[in-house]
């Protein structure tokens, strides 16, 4: 007489395919390759203060960035901390994204050494925008951020919220 009947045998059959689907599941969401900011002198931390007001800008770089259609490209991926009145407003740099990796709220391509357009997530309003990065001339420790709506918004269903919950023009400082 077999201890293993046809529904215990079932039973161990769905368990390992259970903790194979794990297995793939966790290696197909990888973290991001993030690699050192030293070749780009635009990547790091930045941080803007007026008053009550503090913004801070991470920006990384993201070697291996694997789009849905199987292309990998050389991104910078960024977050941000916006605090008013000693309140932080928005803050995708100590949050985390449903597969714990960083919940990035910029994203964009290098197009210069000195100059970097990037999309970006408003978290409060849920609300797309582009922000043009530029070094400061002669500056490396400064750089301009100007935050600008995309211009191919369109909404059906509701009206879009006007403005942005963090600054739109600045002018950050490296920190790190």
């Amino acid at each position: 007489m077999s201890l293993i009947t046809p529904s215990i045998m079932r039973l161990l059959h769905l368990i390992i395919l259970h903790f194979c689907l794990l297995a793939l599941t966790s290696m197909s969401t990888k973290k991001p390759h993030l690699l050192p900011n030293q070749d780009n002198p635009m990547l790091g931390t930045w941080e803007w203060h007026s008053g009550l007001e503090t913004f801070r800008l991470v920006l990384q770089r993201e070697a291996h960035f694997k789009t849905p259609d199987g292309k990998v490209y050389n991104v910078i991926l960024g977050t941000h901390k916006y605090i008013k009145n000693n309140i932080i407003t928005e803050n995708s740099i100590e949050m985390s994204g449903v597969d714990g990796n960083p919940a990035f709220t910029l994203f964009g391509s290098p197009t210069s050494s000195n100059k970097l357009v990037m999309s970006f997530h408003d978290q409060t309003k849920n609300k797309q925008g582009k922000v043009l990065l530029e070094l400061v001339s002669g500056k490396s420790d400064k750089m301009h951020w100007r935050l600008f709506p995309p211009s191919e918004t369109v909404s059906i269903n509701k009206p879009i919220p006007t403005g942005y919950t963090v600054p739109t023009t600045l002018v950050l400082t490296r920190v790190r």
